[in-house]
């Protein structure tokens, strides 16, 4: 049990500091955290939905 809760908290921990850097990273910048989505900032292509998933995309 204790395992599962470690799991699920690294998780969302995770998920949560991911999410805080699109923040602190469009938020000075002028941009909107919702829209639009994810893309490069140089060549300015979209991320694949997939490779938003911290972790497993690296």
């Amino acid at each position: 049990m204790d395992s599962a809760v470690a799991g699920i908290a690294a998780l969302l921990g995770l998920i949560f500091g991911s999410f805080i850097n699109v923040v602190a990273y469009r938020i000075p910048a002028g941009m909107s955290v919702v829209s639009p989505p994810s893309a490069c900032p140089e060549c300015n292509t979209p991320i694949r939905p997939r490779d938003n998933i911290p972790v497993l995309s690296w």
